[in-house]
């Protein structure tokens, strides 16, 4: 007796042992007849150790190229259980690969739920992607990198080429590295061999036997004393100190002009007032008048407030600072009249002030 026909009696107690389960339901089975003689190299199947082998390392497995022959010894052990082909074959996943995660063009067994079973991967192949940094920003593609793709680098990118202050791509600029643009100085105004860069050129200097100083701007004067900043101030160029442009145009006690005294102006002292308009110090200023010649707008022939500071020994209680009479002088001039320094009570009123400050 074959093979097949030892299976088809084997299948007929079987039918016999499921009659009690027919009761409660239905069962289908495939087609029972053969899908050929035995004879026929057709009619082979693979048996439970080929699925086992396929699901375990992918083995092709391989059916009988003949007619069926009867066996020559009896059954050997046990093949692989149905337990142990199940526990090889692949389970729902969800964290299995879908179609956009495989690259285009290649086959894969899907896990996911969704995409179960065999499936070809739709993820683009973008190969070897290369950058060049610019100012925007740029966008990586999506898609499957070789590993061939690069971000081009720059040698050129370090420190001393990089502006004082900027950084680019994490390499902050050199402290050396300064806009000179606003540069204006000469060859001539440079110290002899000193250098210098103006205007993003370098510049060696060629000023000889002496040191170059920058002079006060302003307009001049016709006796070359004083210098008209344009500011509203004046520059005394013999004391250095600067007067304000607008002259006594303000009186008061010395308690209420205190409030003219703001950013940095204070009262001259007697010696400063003395010395800015003294006969004796500048002759040229007795024979300019600094009225009509714009250098100062106004200046009074009446009393100037100064901050020397008067005390009286039988009354120590009284606060009292020296004041001077200023007036006029042949040619239009002002000066001191020393005959006319006057100490006065600082709550005395009708006492005109002239704000000055130190230069810095």
């Amino acid at each position: 007796m074959s093979k097949f026909h030892n299976m088809q009696r084997n299948l007929a107690f079987l039918a016999a042992a499921l009659i009690p389960v027919l009761l409660v339901g239905i069962l289908t089975a495939g087609d029972l007849n053969p899908p050929a003689p035995p004879t026929d190299p057709t009619s082979a199947m693979y048996n439970l150790a080929d699925l086992y082998n396929r699901l375990n390392a992918g083995t092709p497995g391989a059916k009988r190229t003949g007619a069926f022959t009867e066996p020559v010894a009896a059954p050997g052990s046990t093949m692989h259980t149905l337990n142990e082909i199940m526990n090889k074959a692949p389970a729902v996943d969800a964290l299995g690969a879908t179609a956009d995660q495989v690259l285009a063009g290649k086959k894969y067994w899907g896990l996911n739920l969704s995409q179960w079973g065999a499936q070809s991967g739709t993820m683009s192949n973008i190969g070897a992607q290369q950058i060049i940094p610019g100012a925007a920003t740029q966008t990586i593609n999506q898609g499957y990198h070789d590993g061939t793709g690069a971000v081009s680098g720059d040698a050129s990118l370090v420190g001393a080429n990089i502006k004082s202050g900027a950084t680019i791509f994490g390499v902050a600029g050199n402290a050396n590295v300064v806009d000179t643009s606003t540069g204006n100085a000469l060859e001539s105004q440079i110290a002899a061999g000193a250098k210098a860069w103006v205007n993003g050129q370098l510049v060696t200097g060629r000023l000889s036997g002496g040191t170059y100083v920058a002079s006060t701007t302003g307009i001049w004067s016709a006796g070359g004393r004083w210098c008209n900043r344009g500011d509203g101030t004046v520059v005394d160029t013999y004391s250095g100190l600067i007067w304000d442009q607008q002259g006594t145009v303000s009186s008061g006690s010395f308690y209420t002009v205190q409030a003219l005294c703001t950013d940095h102006w204070r009262l001259p002292t007697l010696g400063e007032l003395e010395t800015a308009v003294s006969m004796w110090q500048a002759p040229e200023y007795v024979t300019t008048n600094l009225r009509t010649q714009g250098i100062f707008a106004n200046i009074t022939t009446n009393w100037v407030w100064t901050s020397t500071r008067i005390i009286y020994p039988s009354a120590p209680h009284l606060v009292a600072y020296q004041t001077v009479k200023l007036d006029t002088h042949d040619g239009g001039g002002v000066y001191p009249n020393l005959n006319n320094t006057m100490p006065q009570l600082a709550t005395y009123t009708g006492i005109f002030v002239w704000r000055v400050r130190s230069a810095w």
